[in-house]
């Protein structure tokens, strides 16, 4: 009886994170293994370069609130349904998505301060027929 067990691309990208390795300590680590050629090399160094400048502050944050692994898990899970595989799927396909999600993110804030404002104003507007009721 065999078993298989798949391990996410996106995981395996964001691993060097969790492990808490620099750049060097992950070249280093890369380096180790034989069958890592020059090109494999140049390109998950330039996929640890990519998501340290896109992810690095959540990370740390992440890191901080001891939450890391589970941002990841998530974050893989996000990149799976979006069919995106970090290092894979072509970069200016990645960029538009983002894009798309960051413009999502902010439409979404705006409507709900907009309903905060819009509850506000009618707040204010009951204040104001009861206080010119009294008059």
């Amino acid at each position: 009886m065999s078993v298989s067990i798949g391990v996410d691309r996106n995981f395996m990208r964001f691993f060097p994170f969790i492990g808490g390795l620099s750049r060097d300590e992950y070249k280093v680590k890369l380096m180790e293994n034989d069958s890592v050629t020059p090109d494999i090399l140049e390109r998950e160094l330039s996929i640890y370069d990519y998501i340290e400048k896109r992810y690095s502050n959540v990370l740390k944050l992440a890191r901080e609130e001891d939450v890391l692994f589970e941002f990841v898990i998530d974050q893989c899970k996000l990149l799976k349904d979006l069919n995106i595989v970090l290092g894979e799927t072509d970069g200016a396909v990645v960029e538009k998505i983002f894009a798309r999600l960051d413009k999502l993110q902010k439409e979404e804030e705006n409507r709900i301060k907009n309903e905060i404002l819009c509850k506000r104003q009618k707040k204010m507007k009951r204040k104001l027929k009861a206080k010119n009721r009294r008059k």
